[in-house]
Formats: structure tokens, C-alpha cells, sequence
């Protein structure tokens, strides 16, 4: 049975890490340490608390202010994608070999205790989404089952066939080979469904009263969260990531930088290059109001997701292609077994 353990991995020196000089503000190096695992995904941080999942199978908890264990909990199973946490609890979703299927684990934020796990019989596509007192799980159907106790609320078979979903504003969008679908968030009926030319390259994303998610042949397109009505439509830029929303802003990762649109219209705001080198740079994206860039050469750029306008930059010796996120002022980093705290400029 899985249980919480104490985090023995130790915070190891940042010195490896050199602050740019010139140009934007510098990135001071917060702390180091190694998760004892390959990391999936992003870290995910909530209440001052930083989540990350190793593909072996464990959940590890650490202060995000500092980098000191909190706890670690492991599933025993291989881990799918990264954590998502909300309302004190943290969700991961795994494999489950015996039955072919996919299992999701619901553990306490702050002791790292297991709360419930539901085992599903078909495996989970992607990351799970929640909203509203729900998590939702994209398993072939979509399964939404209640956040603080895992009982099965509904299931809806989406006759596009599930790869992705994204929740909020009462819906639930739903991707699939052959469109784009909404269910209504509390009971799973079918809101609306959008034929496409093909499968979307990326989650569909829910940013306020828009839903946005690509066409499969090039486009991205914004429509009403009520009824899927075409607002807009631009091409989308080789688009291989979701886009991110802050408000009403769209921040797109393009194979040379990054691009914010207006999610009522799609107007383009602003883009920044950052260059792309023969091994397919790839730009990863978050943002709390601050997008951050890293590319496999170790860049690491800050951006503010209303005006593109550069906030700091740092250069990671070792960790190449990283994986970020920020929160509190502060941006985190993880890369292989490593992640890194880096305090942003003026926070």
C-alpha cells in the first residue's frame, strides 16, 4: 500500500548555476535539490508548498521558500503527469498494470497522507483537470468524480474520442482525432461539439467566457464557452504547447519564442524571439501575470504576459531543457532529477 515518507533528499548547493550579468536583471539562485527521480512535467506550487511527481511513482512535497522536505509519498505505480493541487489536497494520476487502466491519487497537501485513489479501466490520456469541486479525468470517456472523496459523480462518452480536456467556467472542452466537444461541468451533458480538420496539437485551454484550441491543420481558434461559436481564428504559429491564460491574455510558446493574443479576439499583443538552435529548441511557458521561457540551451527569460516587456534572465549551467513554473515571486525550475528555486527581480 502506498504510503507518506519522510523526504530524505537534501538540498544541494546552487552554485552551478550563473546569474546573467548584463542585459535583463540577473535571477538570484533560492536552492537546489534532487527529487530522487526523474520529474513529469512542471512543478506545481499551492500555499507556499511545491509538488513535483517522479515518473517511478512518488509525490514529493517541499517549502517552496526554502527547499526543506516536507514529505514524500509513494504510489508504487509510474507516474503519468505532473501534480495538480488545489484545495489542500494534491491529485496525480498513474498507471495501473493489473487492470490496464489508470489510477488517480488524492493526498493530503499539507502531511502527505493518502486520502482516496480510484482505479479506472481505461488508462488516463492526459493531465486531469479541476473545477468546482470536481476532478476530471480524461480516460477514453470522461469521468468526473467528487475532489474530496473520489466517488464517481458522472461519466460521458464524447463521441470524439478523449486525448485532452481542460475545465472552468462550467464547462468541461474535451479534444479529440475528430473535434472539439463541451460538456456542462455539474453533470456531464453534452453542451455543444465542433468538428475540426484534425486533432488538435494541444490541450484545448478554458480562459474565462473563451474556449481555445487548435484546429489540427494550422489554425487556433477561439469560441464561445456557451454555445462554440467562432470568434476568431489565426494561424497558430507551430503551436506545441497549450497556451497559457492570465486574464484575458493568451500566451502562446512558438518554436522561436513566445506570443501573447487577446483571448476575446485574438489580436496579437506582443512576440519575442529567443532564437532556436539546430536541436528544435522547444519553449516552455507559465505564468502568474509573469510568462518564463527555457530553452535546451539553457536560457532561462522572464516576461511580463500583459506587455512582453523582459523582466530578468538567467543562464542554467547544467539543467538544459528545464521545465518551469512561478509563483510568490519566485520562478522553479526542473530538469531530469534536479529542481531549482530562483527569487525573480523586484519580487
Amino acid at each position: 500500500m502506498a504510503v507518506a515518507v519522510a523526504l530524505a533528499t537534501a538540498v544541494v548547493a546552487a552554485a552551478v548555476y550563473l546569474v546573467v550579468g548584463t542585459g535583463p536583471p540577473g535571477l538570484e539562485a533560492r536552492w537546489r535539490l534532487r527529487a530522487g527521480g526523474a520529474v513529469v512535467g512542471a512543478p506545481e506550487v499551492q500555499g507556499g508548498t511545491l509538488f513535483v511527481a517522479t515518473r517511478a511513482g512518488a509525490l514529493v512535497a517541499v517549502e517552496a521558500e526554502t527547499g526543506a522536505a516536507r514529505w514524500r509519498f509513494e504510489t508504487g505505480e509510474r507516474v503519468q503527469a505532473s501534480p495538480v493541487a488545489q484545495g489542500g489536497l494534491v491529485y496525480v494520476v498513474t498507471d495501473a498494470p493489473e487492470s490496464g487502466g489508470g489510477r488517480v491519487f488524492a493526498v493530503d497537501a499539507r502531511t502527505g497522507t493518502e486520502q482516496w485513489r480510484v482505479a479506472l479501466d481505461v488508462p488516463v490520456t492526459s493531465r486531469l483537470s479541476v473545477d468546482g469541486g470536481l476532478v476530471y479525468v480524461p480516460a477514453g470517456d470522461v469521468v468526473a468524480v467528487d475532489a474530496l472523496t473520489g466517488e464517481e459523480r458522472w461519466r460521458a462518452t464524447v463521441g470524439t474520442g478523449t486525448v485532452a480536456l481542460s475545465a472552468g467556467s462550467g464547462v468541461v472542452v474535451v479534444t479529440g482525432p475528430s473535434g472539439l466537444g463541451a460538456l456542462d461541468a455539474d453533470t456531464g451533458g453534452e453542451r455543444w461539439r465542433a468538428s475540426t480538420p484534425g486533432p488538435s496539437p494541444v490541450a484545448p485551454v478554458v480562459a474565462g467566457d473563451s474556449v481555445v484550441a487548435g484546429d489540427g491543420a494550422g489554425f487556433l481558434v477561439g469560441r464561445d464557452t456557451v454555445d462554440g461559436t467562432e470568434r476568431w481564428r489565426v494561424p497558430d504559429a507551430g503551436l506545441a504547447q497549450p497556451p497559457l491564460a492570465e486574464g484575458q491574455v493568451l500566451v502562446l510558446a512558438t518554436p522561436d519564442g513566445l506570443m501573447a493574443l487577446a483571448g476575446a479576439t485574438g489580436e496579437r499583443l506582443w512576440r519575442v524571439g529567443l532564437g532556436g538552435g539546430d536541436d528544435g529548441d522547444r519553449v516552455r511557458v507559465a505564468t502568474d501575470g509573469t510568462a518564463v521561457a527555457a530553452t535546451s540551451g539553457g536560457r532561462l527569460t522572464l516576461f511580463d504576459a500583459v506587455t512582453g516587456e523582459v523582466l530578468g534572465a538567467a543562464d542554467l549551467a547544467d539543467e538544459g531543457r528545464a521545465t518551469p513554473a512561478v509563483a510568490n515571486g519566485r520562478v522553479y525550475v526542473a530538469e531530469g532529477e534536479i529542481i531549482a528555486a530562483f527569487d525573480r527581480p523586484g519580487a
